[in-house]
């Protein structure tokens, strides 16, 4: 039997499985018997291996492992015949082709063209034709597509020129990951050969024998382990998993019990912390908050404090592997000077829901009526999982893809899914969840709510919409849930659910969690303590006609600026971790200089005075877990900022949505699917924080306030564009557009002398010279201090050449 790969005709196998490709075009008849096929049976682990090399065109030999696996699974099933070599080579090369991704090209082509045409594909459909392109069966691609609702005419001109993969073709791949190794294989020193071979040994395996035996042999041993459904299978095994009673729960809050700032505190807490011993694991909870336009800052200090307190209240003592809390201490520590590392007690892991979404719904023109946040329940689940592909149950559980989500490897060396390097597939029972939801058709989405809460900032159109979508987005037909404290007359359509209305008395939660350890993790002193005296340092006298940038480290500038000097602070601080020049060990050290630095700004603006805080919701590891991209999560910076500031002294007069507009990267928010659990809306708007210092005796609110109208509304401002053609034209890379600034200098007289303890270019120094204030400027980096120096004076030389010669 020949095993080159490199014969000038088409081989035999080739004939076999390529004619497939022309069978929706012309009848061929009787396809050739592969060489191999004269065997007729495979009762050896020999002639397992001599098939294997005439389908791959490797000559390499199976591992020691993998060959040990076969010959206990032929003692279990016996010899495999060989029925249709034809429909046997299409089976092997369909499976190798996904592993390989030779047809991703292919596949791309066809769903671009499709989407320029408007016609979007969900998971399964485009599993169907993943396959069918796989199997090299475009006939069955054409009919899959018709039966999609595709027209005829269309689907042929969305598959003209879409060519898959011949086998030829996939055995030049296979031989490229034999003979060209990735770094990865050098580095372990893997014998690469036997490494490909031992991944295809299951590919094979699964085309010679029928899945049901292969099944039986994998599993358990256990009723239903042949069922083809995996779900059903795994319903069937482990019924405990799919418990559906209360996967949702949705809490209105309304404006009177939200103005009770402290009261809706507790109340929140204590039902958060009984909803997570209720709520089925990966289930949702969401708070519905009622905002007071006239009073908006209690609303977001409530939707802050349920947030903070909903994703850290669980204190576990934790002895994983992975909870790297000697390291964060000793980083920790040598960050923030005095801390008390008892009090501290990095030993403990905070924990309990994930953060996923907070929705701002405004009225027409503008004004913030409602905050919805939505919530998951992740819990730690040691239930072991049967590997979906194989059926096996020697899998091992010693990752977590994302904390608090358990993750699984098969170990079944005859697995089909094993990937091109020879490891175990890894899977999770939460994307099972998300596949169920896919597979159930009366759990579908419209795609008219999907494209209308596409982004996380929309127009309010009623409660009951509220909840409908929620419902619909993150629930399943047939699931319980639970709608708490609704408002009269809410109506809420069938929508399959078992749907139940609860009322809730108010009960106080355990209040020790706000000076729990956490807290302590990012503070030397007590935040509320006054600053010590300054008398005894040099005071810098801020008195600037314009502007002045002064080029040094924030805190310690500010240390020597006297008390009650500046009418308004504004600034778009740095983000943790986000850009090169802001890099923390952790997020308690960048807590810690950021509450530092808001205590100065406190001391230096006068009674009354605004901090106008410009921060984001954005996706990284905190690093106070893991260091792996394990830890990645959406950080709830606004919320932990907030608390902090709160500490310090100051209070929450409200936050202005800086709605960003259409985001300019769209990747696929919703992966396709129109199914529960995938709607994951676009992150559109960043928090404006309002912190206010507490008016003095002497001071009138209205003095340095910001017009009411301006906190109770969003604010629809396109960010800056400072990439073009791939290249900063900026020389910031994180600056804040100037008419934003602009607003949050609204309400100041002229004259008035604001500071920007993060000056970055100096937008803010530009938009105070445009509304007839002086500013400081503040920058560590000499570079950007330099920066702000030079745009501020050009910008002002402009401005200034603008002015009318004569009044």
């Amino acid at each position: 039997m020949s095993t080159s790969i490199d014969r000038p005709t088409v081989s035999v196998r080739d004939r076999v499985y390529n004619a497939n490709r022309a069978t929706s075009l012309t009848a061929r008849g009787e396809v050739q018997m592969i060489a191999s096929a004269s065997q007729e049976v495979v009762e050896t682990v020999d002639a397992f291996q001599q098939l294997l090399r005439e389908l791959t065109g490797l000559r390499g030999d199976l591992p020691g492992d993998t060959s040990d696996a076969l010959r206990t699974l032929l003692a279990t099933l016996g010899p495999a015949s060989i029925d249709s070599p034809s429909e046997l080579a299409t089976r092997f090369y369909r499976t190798v082709n996904r592993k390989l991704g030779v047809n991703r090209a292919q596949l791309a082509t066809l769903y671009t063209r499709a989407a320029a045409k408007d016609i979007t594909f969900n998971y399964h459909q485009k599993s169907r034709l993943s396959s069918c392109i796989d199997s090299a069966r475009m006939d069955l691609c054409a009919k899959a597509l018709e039966e999609m609702g595709v027209s005829a005419a269309s689907a042929r001109a969305l598959l003209n020129g879409v060519e898959p993969a011949t086998s030829s073709e996939t055995r030049q791949a296979l031989a490229d990951e034999a003979h060209k190794p990735s770094k990865l294989r050098k580095a372990l020193d893997r014998s690469v050969t036997a490494d490909v071979m031992g991944s295809c040994a299951g590919p094979l395996a699964w085309a010679l024998w029928p899945a049901e035996s292969l099944y039986a042999a994998f599993g358990s041993g256990g009723a239903g382990d042949t069922t083809a459904d995996y779900l059903s299978f795994l319903r069937a095994r482990s019924p405990e998993l799919f418990e559906r009673e209360r996967t949702l729960s949705v809490r209105f809050v309304a404006t009177a019990e939200v103005l009770e700032v402290s009261k809706t505190r507790s109340a929140l807490s204590a039902w958060l912390a009984d909803e997570y011993q209720r709520l089925n694991n990966h289930g949702f909870i969401a708070a519905v908050l009622e905002v007071d336009p006239a009073h908006p800052g209690p609303a977001w200090a409530t939707a802050h404090d349920a947030m903070l307190y909903a994703e850290r209240f669980k204190e576990t003592r934790l002895r994983q592997m992975f909870f790297r809390s000697k390291e964060v201490a000793r980083e920790t520590t040598a960050h923030i000077p005095g801390l008390n590392e008892e009090s501290a007690d990095f030993g403990i892991l905070n924990e309990g829901f994930t953060y996923r979404d907070l929705f701002v719904l405004t009225d027409p023109a503008g004004v913030v009526i409602r905050l919805v946040l939505v919530m998951q329940k992740n819990l730690r689940d040691e239930t072991t999982i049967p590997c979906p592909d194989c059926r096996s149950t020697h899998v091992e559980g010693n990752s977590y893809p994302t904390l608090g989500v358990k993750s699984w490897e098969c170990q079944n060396l005859l697995c089909p899914a094993r990937s091109i390097y020879n490891r175990g597939r890894r899977f999770q029972f939460k994307s099972v969840i998300s596949q169920a939801a896919i597979e159930d058709p009366q759990s579908r989405v419209s795609v008219a709510s999907v494209r209308r809460w596409q982004r996380d900032v929309l127009e309010f159109e009623s409660d009951q919409e509220i909840v409908e979508t929620l419902v619909t987005h993150y629930s399943m037909w047939g699931d319980g849930i639970a709608v708490i404290n609704a408002p009269e007359r809410l109506g809420v359509a069938d929508l399959g659910r078992r749907t139940s209305f609860e009322s809730l008395a108010r009960v106080h939660a355990r209040t020790d969690f706000w000076d729990s350890a956490f807290f302590h993790r990012y503070r030397a002193t007590e935040l509320h303590e006054p600053l010590p005296e300054r008398s005894g340092l040099p005071q810098r006298v801020v008195a600037p006609t314009r502007f002045t940038t002064i080029h040094g480290d924030s805190n310690e500038v500010l240390k020597s600026i006297p008390t009650e000097t500046f009418d308004r602070a504004v600034t778009s601080p740095p983000y943790f971790n986000a850009r090169e020049y802001s890099q923390w060990p952790n997020l308690y050290a960048y807590l810690y200089d950021m509450a530092e630095n808001a205590r100065e700004v406190h001391r230096v603006l006068k009674p009354g005075g605004i901090y106008a805080y410009n921060i984001f919701d954005y996706f990284d590891n905190e690093r106070t877990v893991v260091f792996s991209d394990m830890g990645k999560k959406r950080i709830a910076l606004a919320s932990l900022v907030t608390d902090a500031f709160l500490r310090i002294g100051f209070e929450l007069v409200g936050v202005i949505p800086w709605d960003k507009g259409e985001i300019q990267g769209k990747r696929g928010f919703n992966a396709g699917n129109f199914s529960p659990f995938y709607q994951s809306p676009f992150n559109c708007w960043e928090h404006v924080l309002l912190l206010r210092k507490a008016p003095g005796p002497e001071t009138l609110d209205s003095e340095l306030a910001i017009p009411a109208d301006i906190v109770a509304s969003v604010t629809r401002i396109q960010p800056v564009i400072k990439m073009v053609r791939g290249q900063n034209t900026y020389g910031h890379t994180a600056p804040y557009p100037l008419d934003l600034v602009s607003l949050l200098l609204s309400g100041l007289a002229k004259g008035s002398l604001v500071l920007d303890p993060y000056g970055g270019s100096g937008t803010t120094a530009r938009a105070a010279h445009r509304a007839g204030m002086r500013s400081v400027m503040i920058e560590r980096d000499p570079a950007y201090a330099q920066l702000c120096t030079k745009m501020t004076e050009d910008f002002i030389a402009r401005e200034d050449s603008m002015l009318p010669l004569f009044d």
